[in-house]
């Protein structure tokens, strides 16, 4: 069965991505957030939108060991805590869970110490503290001043991502650069925000534009197999259930954007 991806500012309005056109991301606008999104699969053999063909790869996976990648570059439309964010898995179901369930999260909690999960609650969820678990951040100024919510579209200001040409981490405008000038690295930042304090801190505001990097080299959504500590193919316990990444509050208050994979056959793929 085909992947097909599809991404948008809330849970039941998704369209479908076209993957590894890191050149050309998808605008997502919402009353909360206005985004640029780029989603990359290696050797992509899924859906592209209708009329478009299938791009099977780009530059940006040569030289690494990377399966995917979730890139977001966007404004917060009203101030958010680092301690309000989070960002993660969830579901609309209860899951059956896998005995082996518990191995594989001994290894991801060993990747992010901040990731924790309900896995019985009515909408179980796998997430950590967004700065704590993603892989890449960037902060620089915004291009003009924030307009009052709900709004069209904020300002991004010039897109100069794609291909071998990545994000960089650089947190310099709000976090204290090292002794040498430079960005605190990535995994300063994300212990440093292991701690609850530092997150209740640090605030995303509409005047700044956020980039962000979420990567893998343990799940090949082709295939939906994971490599974890245990190699476990999810499909044969999620059945038709997506995995659904979503970027928001943990009270599930404010949804900013949504990434949603599912393996489709023709009858599904004819109603999308």
């Amino acid at each position: 069965m085909p992947l097909l991806v599809r991404a948008g500012p809330s849970y039941d309005q998704l369209e479908t991505v076209r993957v590894n056109d890191d050149r050309h991301p998808m605008l997502i606008n919402s009353p909360h957030f206005t985004g640029r999104l780029v989603v990359r699969i290696r050797d992509f053999t899924g859906e592209a939108p209708e009329g478009e063909a299938r791009i099977e790869n780009t530059d940006y996976f040569k030289g690494r060991r990377r399966k995917f990648s979730i890139q977001m570059e966007g404004r917060f439309k009203q101030v958010v805590t680092a301690e309000e964010l989070y960002y993660g898995v969830d579901f609309d179901q209860l899951l059956p869970i896998p005995s082996i369930f518990e191995i594989g999260m001994s290894a991801a909690r060993f990747i992010d110490p901040a990731v924790y999960y309900e896995t019985h609650a009515k909408k179980p969820y796998i997430m950590s503290p967004l700065l704590c678990g993603i892989n890449t951040f960037s902060i620089r100024d915004a291009p003009e001043a924030p307009l009052e919510p709900p709004s069209p579209p904020l300002p991004l200001g010039e897109y100069t991502l794609g291909g071998a040409k990545d994000m960089k981490e650089d947190t310099r405008l709000q976090l204290q650069p090292e002794s040498n000038g430079e960005s605190m690295p990535y995994k300063k930042r994300r212990k440093y925000f292991l701690d609850k304090t530092a997150r209740e801190k640090f605030l995303f505001t509409p005047d700044r534009v956020y980039g962000m990097d979420f990567y893998s080299p343990h799940m090949d959504f082709n295939t939906f197999r994971i490599k974890l500590g245990v190699s476990v193919n999810v499909k044969k316990y999620l059945g038709d259930i997506p995995v659904r990444y979503v970027c928001r509050t943990l009270n599930d208050e404010r949804v900013f954007f949504v990434v949603q994979f599912e393996l489709v056959d023709d009858r599904r793929r004819s109603v999308q």
